[in-house]
């Protein structure tokens, strides 16, 4: 059953002119948010760091 979530991803930029994340909302529909977040993030996934919110 897919249940509706808000995933918000923050890409932190190590570079030192970089002061501020940068930040991406989106309104899904998913049976399984890690599925999801590792497809578009399969690179990064090592670096995930999962936080749900009630």
């Amino acid at each position: 059953m897919k249940s509706e979530y808000e995933v918000v991803a923050e890409i932190i930029n190590s570079c030192a002119g970089s002061s501020r994340p940068q930040r991406f909302f989106e309104e899904v529909e998913l049976e399984d948010t890690d599925t999801y977040v590792k497809a578009k993030h399969g690179r990064d996934w090592d670096n995930v760091e999962k936080k749900t919110l009630s």
